[in-house]
């Protein structure tokens, strides 16, 4: 019994040193998970502020880019080589920014691969082929387009049923269109301008995919590889930190060529030729830039004062164009505690929802009100959108003598114009009621090639799109410009009474084979800016052409 209490005094000292021994072993283990938490919250900083300065790096590559050149065309892909550099591709291959024919298609124009700047972000894009389409104009849903329908076929030429006829009468359009003399026919309701343009923004949501390991190989190698599909080479950015999960905002660049009709008549005598001596000169080309050639581009002015100059044309008729939030897209730009800021062209608020480059605001520190959008990007066309896909530029909302307490999301695209072009009356003229319509399978069932009348097509379709008599143009069969046409000849197609009809495509052309009568008649007008022309070289090269030019055409003058 004697040793009950000794065991007892045992028990407890051994419990007060255990005790002890536990204080001690979780107080370590308490110092281990502060030493960790610090060095997490140490290894987080240090983590943001290498994305922070990734994100700057990539807005200093860009904004190197804008200081080298304006938003435009860099160059297309080369397929030439020479004893001179000027005898490999720029801005212009086969034709400029590679723009080809699909004109046995009824909506599809053909573009090739470039290289472009849009504010500073520099991609390269796959081949380019686009449609006749424009910006929904009753939703906002995410990329939502329409078709343009095509204009009317004239009147007198309808109430005509002797196809030859018609097809003198549908002529006399034509060469007042040639002519823009509305005295032979009032052509301005058969003959609309649509101004096509492509658009580029940041994408949230990036999904890996094969292209990036394609684009890479290609670069790396210099061969595609995929021959009959180009891979686009796409930048992917960071576009700030989120202020809740504190994970970084990625972005990815996504762009796409629209068009937009144009409400009212722009006459050609708008479009002056650009002469680019890189190309004229190799190919031994008049001293004057030649308007026919699919080499040539085109400066849209509509002439109406010389040199320096505000608001232009091509200002007014691009801010008729939506941004991201089509048609129904109204927004004001009332980011970072800015005002409203007003339009440039109309009095009122600019509707920011649309594009535009210039604005006008309070007077800044160089006494000016009108602004143009960029530090020296002459082409930077800009529209803000509500799309939650595009990913957003944070930012956090600090007037001026206010506490920083409000984050804000902006998010925008932007835009360069492509070029202009004419829909026509034989995109709807159907002189020998062929259908139209028929599933592609159909057209060409049983091996119907259309290359001769015994196995001429089963009807038409937005790809089998032949319609014009070869009787309309002076010269039937036409040689392709490019291998990169389609078709330029014509096909054999099964009438409305089933009889083979030899006919031509409908589809839109650069330039129209010659028509009797009218000559060659052009249709797509490149407009589009190129980026080099914006750097300081170029812009004295240019003026040092343009006085060359003037002072050839003095001694021109006094030689006659």
């Amino acid at each position: 019994m004697a040793r009950i209490p000794r065991l007892l005094s045992l028990l407890l000292m051994c419990i007060v040193c255990c005790s002890g021994q536990l204080d001690l072993t979780l107080k370590a283990i308490g110092s281990s998970i502060e030493t960790l938490r610090n060095d997490v919250k140490y290894k987080d900083g240090v983590m943001g502020q290498i994305v922070k300065q990734v994100m700057l790096n990539r807005f200093q590559d860009e904004e190197r880019v804008r200081a080298e050149g304006d938003s435009g065309i860099v160059s297309v892909r080369n397929y030439n080589l020479g004893t001179d550099n000027f005898h490999t591709s720029t801005h212009i291959g086969f034709g400029f920014s590679g723009i080809h024919d699909h004109s046995q298609t009824a909506n599809t124009l053909g573009m090739g691969e470039v290289t472009a700047v849009l504010n500073g972000v520099q991609f390269r894009t796959s081949h380019n082929d686009f449609q006749l389409r424009r910006p929904s104009t009753t939703s906002r849903t995410w990329l939502e387009t329409e078709p343009i329908p095509p204009p009317p076929v004239p009147p007198s030429v309808l109430s005509l049923s002797n196809v030859t006829e018609a097809i003198a009468e549908m002529r006399e359009y034509f060469r007042a269109f040639q002519t823009q003399d509305t005295t032979i026919r009032d052509y301005r309701p058969y003959f609309k301008p649509v101004l096509c343009y492509l658009e580029g923004t940041w994408l949230v949501n990036i999904t890996e995919t094969d292209n990036t390991d394609r684009a890479r190989t290609e670069a790396y190698l210099g061969s595609a590889t995929n021959a009959s599909q180009t891979v686009s080479s796409l930048p992917s950015t960071i576009l700030g930190i989120d202020d809740v999960t504190n994970e970084p905002i990625l972005g990815q660049w996504f762009y796409r060529t629209l068009c937009y009709p144009l409400e009212e008549n722009l006459p050609t005598s708008y479009f002056t030729a650009i002469d680019d001596m890189s190309y004229r000169y190799p190919r031994g080309l008049p001293y004057t830039a030649n308007p026919t050639t699919r080499g040539t581009r085109f400066l849209l002015d509509d002439k109406s004062a010389e040199g320096y100059r505000g608001y232009t044309l091509l200002d007014r008729l691009v801010a008729r164009i939506p941004g991201l939030d089509n048609v129904p897209g109204n927004l004001s730009e009332k980011t970072l505690g800015l005002r409203d800021m007003m339009d440039a062209g109309v009095a009122g608020v600019l509707n920011i929802g649309y594009y535009n480059r210039q604005y006008r605001d309070l007077l800044d520190a160089m006494n000016r009100n009108g602004q143009i959008r960029g530090f020296s990007d002459g082409n930077m066309f800009v529209a803000m959108t509500t799309q939650e896909q595009v990913a957003p530029l944070v930012v956090t909302q600090c007037p001026p003598l206010v506490r920083c307490v409000r984050r804000q999301d902006i998010r925008a695209s932007w835009m360069i114009p492509l070029e202009v072009i004419y829909m026509t009356p034989l995109l709807a003229w159907n002189p020998y009621g062929v259908r139209y319509g028929v599933p592609q399978n159909v057209v060409t069932a049983l091996g119907r090639t259309g290359l001769v009348s015994t196995r001429a097509y089963n009807g038409t379709n937005d790809v089998t799109f032949y319609w014009t008599p070869p009787q309309f143009f002076a010269v039937s069969t036409p040689e392709n410009n490019d291998v990169a046409d389609s078709s330029w000849s014509s096909r054999w197609v099964l009438d409305s009474k089933n009889t083979p009809i030899n006919l031509m495509p409908s589809g839109t052309r650069i330039v129209l084979p010659e028509i009797s009568g009218v000559g060659d008649v052009r249709l797509r007008y490149p407009i589009a800016p190129v980026h080099g022309e914006g750097g300081g070289v170029w812009k004295e090269l240019n003026a040092l052409k343009s006085n060359l030019a003037l002072q050839i055409s003095k001694l021109a003058a006094a030689f006659h």
